[in-house]
Parts: structure tokens; C-alpha cells; sequence
């Protein structure tokens, strides 16, 4: 009989505040592990002795180190044991129908594109010489069903962003592995979360439901709880995939 025990590990996570990133934290607690939380506009609504929570805006690319920085004085102030685990959940999905003006078109682009890719991959850079140094340390990605089957012409940007967070991912896995280093990705579908909400407003739930195999529609906890699993090492011999969390929308 094995456990899931990480309670020799702090995780940092970004865009924990709600949906899929508040449910990670639920999960990584419930594993026993000490919990960095990021969040930008939505607070952490509740307290946990093992749970720091910092804000910050990630469409500040320049800050990215600074905010790196804060994190490990957090760390360290609480007595923390030392970070391993980085999960990458924040983002913007931002609707760009391709009858908008060209100007606010383009900028819904870069800013998805900012804060989906460059921005994570900002931190992953900063994280992994911390990683490469105690030559221990696992990234988990949440990516997108849209990474793989596409996404509706408004959300363009998104599927894209998704598709070029798993090349991050991947990059990871194959050229830093021996260092002691993990790279996995997870691509939820259809989750309900608030960040959903605005799809089901111009499609409706029936169509949502439609599209998948199962009977009910992906929550948040069906796709944190792969999180820790991950994190344990003992899904090392997976790094670098991707693991669909879909309702069996789409298979691969």
C-alpha cells in the first residue's frame, strides 16, 4: 500500500484564488504539503498554518524575479522546508471574435500570450536554477483540451497559448531529467469554474454537455486532485506527458 505524503514539500502555485487553482490548493493541503498560493485579484478566502498566499500581477514580466524572490522570503520566514513543486495555473482566456477591430484583436492576443506563456515561462526559468541547485524539483502544467483539439474562432489566443505552454513543459522533461528534474501537463476540458462561465453564457450547458462522454461536467477537484499525484514522484517515469482530463470530449 503506498500514500500520497508530501508533507517534506512546499509547492508554489499561481492563480490559486478560484476555480481549478482553488481546488489544487484544497488537494496539496489535504496531501500533507506547505502551500505558496498565488493570486491576483481573488484572495485566498480562508486560512491554513501551512499556507502563505501572495499577490501579484503576472502581466508584470519585469517583476518576475522580484515576485521569485518574495516567494523564497516567505519560505523562509515561515520555515518552510524547501520548494520542489511548481504548478503553473494562472491564466486569462480572453474572447477575440475575429469580427474585432483589428487593434483590440491583436491586444487580447499579446495579452493572453503575456500572461499564458511568457510570463509562466519567466517563472519556470527562475524556478528551475533553484530546482537545478538541490537537484530536485517537479513542474506541473495545466494546460487545455484546446492545446490539442483546437478552440472556438474566438479563443484563438488560448488554444495557442495551451499549445505553447506543453512545449515549455516538454523542453523541460527531455533536457534537465537527469538533473533530478520532472516536467508533467495536464489538459483539463470543460471545467466549471467562473472562468467558464462566460462560454456557457453564449453556448449554453446543454451544448457543454453534449460534448462529453460522462454524466456530468468536469469540477475543479477532478483535475486538482492529479496534482499531488504528480508531485509524489511517483509518476516520475511519466515526465514529460500530458494527462487528459476531459469527460472523454476528446481522445488522443
Amino acid at each position: 500500500m503506498f500514500t500520497i505524503d508530501l508533507s517534506t514539500q512546499t509547492v508554489l502555485l499561481t492563480g490559486a484564488g478560484r476555480g481549478i487553482g482553488r481546488a489544487i490548493v484544497d488537494a496539496l493541503l489535504d496531501a500533507g504539503a506547505w502551500v505558496i498560493a498565488h493570486y491576483h485579484r481573488t484572495p485566498i478566502d480562508f486560512e491554513h498554518p501551512k499556507l502563505c498566499t501572495l499577490s501579484f500581477n503576472l502581466n508584470q514580466i519585469e517583476e518576475i524575479p522580484a515576485f521569485w524572490n518574495a516567494c523564497l522570503e516567505l519560505q523562509q520566514q515561515h520555515r518552510m522546508p524547501s520548494i520542489q513543486g511548481l504548478v503553473l495555473n494562472a491564466a486569462v482566456a480572453l474572447s477575440a471574435p475575429l469580427d474585432m477591430p483589428y487593434g483590440q484583436w491583436l491586444d487580447a492576443w499579446q495579452q493572453t500570450l503575456r500572461v499564458n506563456v511568457t510570463a509562466a515561462a519567466a517563472l519556470a526559468k527562475e524556478v528551475l536554477a533553484y530546482f537545478r541547485l538541490q537537484r530536485k524539483g517537479r513542474f506541473v502544467w495545466i494546460a487545455s483540451r484546446a492545446a490539442f483539439r483546437g478552440d472556438t474562432p474566438e479563443y484563438w489566443a488560448y488554444a495557442a497559448s495551451k499549445s505553447a505552454m506543453l512545449g515549455v513543459s516538454r523542453s523541460i522533461a527531455r533536457f534537465h531529467g537527469k538533473e533530478g528534474i520532472r516536467s508533467f501537463a495536464l489538459a483539463p476540458g470543460f471545467t466549471m469554474t467562473d472562468m467558464a462561465q462566460d462560454f456557457i453564457d453564449a453556448y449554453g450547458e446543454d451544448y457543454v454537455k453534449n460534448d462529453i462522454a460522462l454524466e456530468h461536467i468536469t469540477q475543479p477537484r477532478d483535475v486538482a486532485l492529479w496534482v499531488p499525484w504528480l508531485l509524489s514522484g511517483h509518476a516520475d517515469h511519466a515526465t514529460g506527458a500530458t494527462i487528459d482530463v476531459n469527460a472523454g470530449s476528446y481522445i488522443r
